[in-house]
């Protein structure tokens, strides 16, 4: 197990407030989009091939950051979206929610949610079965976290705040956007600080519009939402983040996600992976070739 720390509370809340990130679930005739601009402090970022010694195999994008402000963070790579074999995919938003009353060390920060997707992606197949065993799930998994999980019939969200519970919003022709703040009215009031986010609701407002704007025809159009550079005043409250150099610990967005799940189950999913601090641009089509390779464990395909 990997050694824990906790710093002074200034160290967490910055780890807190630089996993903005924004996400589109969109079901257009032939295909579910689910997309997600990943929004951090540089670190290294790849995708990798899993196949778990039980379970399903699949493709994520990850990463590790060795060290935060000098401090010793997490070595080990770290789930950050990924689709599995059965044309599941998950993406993961953090919580911007305040840390007074609950208290998490900067392993935990950072990894944001890894243990929870990596168990979906191994053990499920789609969306109803995961939200029928949230109740379950839960008990597990108690990390406040913002998920939105899609297949080739239904897409949905999934709220948890920091005592355990948590709401599901599902569906199946809807467009969905969600950002870092709780949309689902539930009893959440005492993590309202996620409600305060000026950035999660210019963000949320803009996807909105744009995706309730958009006659979706193919990829380029959700390409397209994700770069949307709209408010360069405030640098962080586009879709796209620019870094604002008065406040570089905010982040920036260092990496989309984006997977084009077929209607039709007789045709293959595709996967594109831009990693932007890098410039490296991926597209793979998750066909039988794809899945078929011989590693017991992972596969880097950088």
């Amino acid at each position: 197990m990997i050694k824990k720390y906790i710093w002074f509370i200034y160290l967490p809340l910055l780890i807190a407030n630089v996993y903005p990130c924004t996400t589109l679930g969109i079901s257009t005739k032939d295909y579910i989009y689910l997309a997600k601009n990943r929004d951090m402090l540089l670190d290294r970022q790849k995708v990798m091939v899993f196949k778990p010694t039980k379970g399903n195999k699949f493709v994520a994008l990850v990463s590790n950051m060795q060290n935060y402000n000098n401090k010793p963070v997490i070595k080990t790579d770290v789930i950050r979206a990924g689709i599995n074999e059965k044309n599941l995919a998950i993406v993961n938003m953090s919580v911007k929610w305040s840390l007074s009353n609950e208290q998490f060390d900067l392993e935990d920060l950072y990894e944001d949610g890894s243990d929870f997707m990596s168990y979906i992606l191994s053990n499920y197949s789609n969306v109803k079965s995961i939200t029928k065993n949230m109740s379950k799930l839960i008990k597990k998994f108690k990390y406040p976290e913002f998920y939105m999980i899609a297949d080739r019939l239904n897409i949905a969200y999934i709220e948890i705040d920091p005592k355990g519970n948590y709401a599901v919003k599902i569906a199946n022709n809807e467009k969905l956007v969600h950002t870092n703040h709780y949309l689902i009215d539930v009893p959440f009031n005492e993590y309202d600080e996620s409600r305060k986010s000026s950035s999660s609701f210019t963000r949320y407002k803009r996807a909105t519009e744009l995706v309730n704007n958009t006659n979706f025809g193919d990829i380029n159009d959700i390409f397209t939402i994700l770069n949307d550079r709209n408010d360069l005043v405030n640098y962080n409250n586009s879709i796209f983040r620019v870094n604002n150099p008065k406040t570089p610990h905010e982040g920036k967005t260092v990496s989309q996600f984006i997977v084009q799940i077929p209607k039709d189950q007789t045709n293959s999913a595709e996967l594109f992976v831009n990693i932007i601090n890098t410039s490296e641009e991926y597209q793979f089509t998750l066909d039988k070739k794809f899945w078929q390779f011989n590693n017991n464990k992972t596969i880097s395909l950088q």
